[in-house]
């Protein structure tokens, strides 16, 4: 995504879900709203971002999507982060 177009990157993203709705393709839904709170983090709506990251982890229990899909759990680390609760990772970089 090219710098600042966060707008035009949510909007994607719901046509994403949309598409993955239509298809009944898990991995593609939890794709849109990853990109949602992608770009919500970007524009500085942590709390809505927070919700969709959350939304895309629970759109399935299927561990083995989530394993495919492992960007999803680096992003709700920066969420996290952004909200003052660091990842567990880092206290063993610290």
């Amino acid at each position: 995504m090219r710098k600042n177009q966060y707008k035009e990157a949510a909007e994607m993203g719901y046509r994403v879900i949309e598409s993955g709705e239509k298809a009944k393709d898990t991995l593609l839904q939890i794709k849109g709203k990853t990109l949602l709170g992608w770009a919500y983090l970007e524009m500085g709506q942590t709390n809505n971002a927070l919700a969709w990251h959350l939304r895309a982890l629970r759109t399935t229990d299927d561990t083995l999507i989530h394993e495919k899909y492992g960007i999803l759990f680096a992003n709700l680390a920066l969420n996290y982060g952004s909200l003052g609760k660091m990842d567990s990772g880092f206290y063993y970089i610290n």
